[in-house]
């Protein structure tokens, strides 16, 4: 048995406020009954319009002044983040009342499930291990890639090396040539890349606190076959049938449920996937090529795995999911059909049916979100990269 602090509901409990207080320093607390603009929510849109019209502003200029085409799109590298931002934000704001609805409702099945016990807990507090692990890696990814975005600058500023900016956009009317220009550009842009990576990271929280959660209903599903097919067991002379009824009923249910919940976490959550895997596989593509055919770009070295990263994090996500589904399947055929009656089979029939074709995530409800796709991505990336290098290198 689990002390209280250990329990799996208590811990999921924490983990959702720690995903709240991260938020609240964009300004947005998802648990809210309603939600409210506050000074820090005005101040992280403020910020996000800055980048986003700023980035355009510097692309159109140098577009209309510079020559080389290949120097506008190093000021679009990042623009792809600022859509990311604007994905995350925009849902935070929009959906709010549904992301409150879902964490209470996932809060309430680590609650109720916990409750009976034994192999229950065990394997409810495997799938809060799960989410703690995924929400570490976050972290530590966009910390290191934020910080050294951060720190090179800096670096290279205190030992008189080139000087170059945080981000990639320019202020209108500042010239960041000019010293002055140089520091006031910088401290804007490490204001607002600082307010980014927070939202970059506050938003992949809830998106992944509520796709792990793919692992609670699997996870639950095998305990629930275990416990009927306890019940069809040849050892029990007397077996009750409507006892076996009643939970395969209730087996149905879980599994609605789960479908259900897929079909609200895919509404709630597919502009976000959609938006980082698209633009981060844009971005990718543009850092690489300017890497191949321009000058030296020692920042391009850190928006490469930057946006590398955002690409694939879902991706390996959407592969676990599908892990889970085929678990679903899998527990499914493991039911003890063949010690049932006809209409018990009946019901196992129409739960294997459905099982056999969930419905999974996918990129604007046509890729398939899955590592797979990360693969397929990366090699078109590189294969399209590659032949413009060749063909800008033959000119």
């Amino acid at each position: 048995m689990f002390t209280n602090s250990k329990k799996p509901s208590i811990r999921f409990s924490k983990v959702l406020d720690d995903a709240k207080r991260i938020t609240m320093l964009i300004g947005i607390n998802v648990m809210e009954r309603k939600f409210v603009y506050k000074p820090l929510t005005c101040l992280t849109i403020v910020l996000l319009t800055i980048f986003m019209s700023f980035s355009i502003f510097t692309v159109a200029r140098e577009a209309y002044t510079s020559a080389d085409w290949k120097s506008c799109l190093k000021y679009c590298v990042l623009v792809g983040s600022g859509g990311q931002c604007v994905s995350r934000l925009e849902t935070g704001i929009v959906k709010h009342s549904n992301m409150r609805r879902l964490a209470l409702f996932c809060q309430l099945l680590y609650a109720k499930y916990e409750k009976m016990g034994g192999e229950y807990e065990r394997e409810l507090g495997k799938c809060v291990d799960a989410v703690e692990r995924v929400i570490k890696l976050i972290r530590l990814g966009y910390f290191v890639i934020f910080a050294s975005l951060l720190g090179l600058p800096i670096i290279l500023w205190l030992t008189d090396g080139p000087r170059y900016l945080v981000l990639q956009y320019h202020i209108p009317g500042i010239d960041p040539d000019t010293n002055t220009g140089f520091y006031l550009t910088n401290v804007v842009q490490m204001v607002t890349i600082v307010i980014a990576g927070v939202g970059l990271y506050a938003g992949d929280l809830y998106v992944l606190i509520f796709l792990i959660q793919a692992r609670l209903f699997s996870l639950v599903l095998k305990l629930r076959v275990a416990d009927i097919n306890a019940l069809l067991e040849p050892e029990n002379n007397k077996i009750n049938e409507l006892a076996i009824t009643r939970e395969l009923q209730s087996i149905v249910r879980w599994h609605q449920l789960y479908l259900k919940y897929n079909d609200i976490v895919n509404d709630l959550t597919h502009y976000v996937v959609a938006t980082q895997v698209l633009t981060s596989a844009m971005s990718t593509t543009i850092s690489i090529f300017i890497m191949l055919t321009s000058e030296p770009w020692p920042m391009g070295y850190f928006y490469l795995p930057l946006s590398y990263y955002s690409l694939i994090v879902y991706c390996i996500l959407g592969t676990q999911i599908e892990y889970d589904n085929d678990e679903i399947c899998y527990e499914m055929y493991n039911i003890s059909w063949y010690r049932m009656t006809v209409n018990q089979r009946k019901m196992v029939r129409l739960m294997i049916m459905a099982s056999q074709q969930p419905k999974t995530y996918k990129i604007m409800s046509v890729i398939p979100l899955t590592v797979s796709t990360a693969l397929e991505m990366t090699r078109i990336i590189y294969s399209l990269s590659m032949m413009i290098s060749n063909t800008e290198q033959s000119k």
